[in-house]
């Protein structure tokens, strides 16, 4: 294995290693909805109890640790911080989005995978939260100027709120 020295800084290396390029997906509602989850059905239903004991409910909570400023983290350390706060914040936000959605559209013909995803679009908007929290903590929002995804702040404000319900 040969040895190449990156000379490039960190944030160069982070922004070429996680570009995130759109794509659009869509999903068969129709056939998903038809999945036959009976021969499975002991392993969902586990699932949709794990997720509806919301063990992960008090792991996202702000205590002491976080009455601080954080200005005397600067430079090339601060930029990183901050752009994996905005990447990370937009993808739980996309994955809020994306399980809100099938919820929906499986409530009337699966409702064992429509709970699953309700749950997980809690989850991840609880995420989305407490993200965009550490990002108000380094004086910056979801888009700070530099938007996040369509809606920048408001979109990780959205799922801020949701996830509080």
């Amino acid at each position: 294995m040969e040895y190449f020295e990156n000379t490039q800084s960190n944030i160069e290396v982070l922004a070429k290693e996680t570009l995130i390029s759109p794509g659009f997906y869509t999903t068969n509602i129709r056939k998903f909805s038809n999945i036959d989850t009976l021969s499975f059905q002991e392993a969902f239903n586990t699932a949709v109890a794990n997720l509806t004991s919301d063990y992960t409910k008090d792991k996202y909570i702000r205590d002491e640790r976080f009455n601080q400023s954080w200005d005397h983290i600067q430079g090339e350390a601060r930029e990183l911080i901050i752009k994996l706060l905005e990447m990370y914040c937009a993808a739980e936000y996309s994955g809020f989005i994306l399980y809100k959605e099938l919820s929906y559209q499986l409530k009337e013909t699966n409702i064992i995978l429509s709970d699953g995803f309700s749950l997980m679009s809690r989850d991840e908007a609880r995420h989305a939260s407490f993200l965009n929290k550490a990002l108000l903590d380094c004086n910056r929002s979801g888009g700070g100027g530099r938007a996040i995804a369509k809606g920048g702040a408001e979109s990780c404000g959205y799922a801020c709120a949701f996830a509080h319900r």
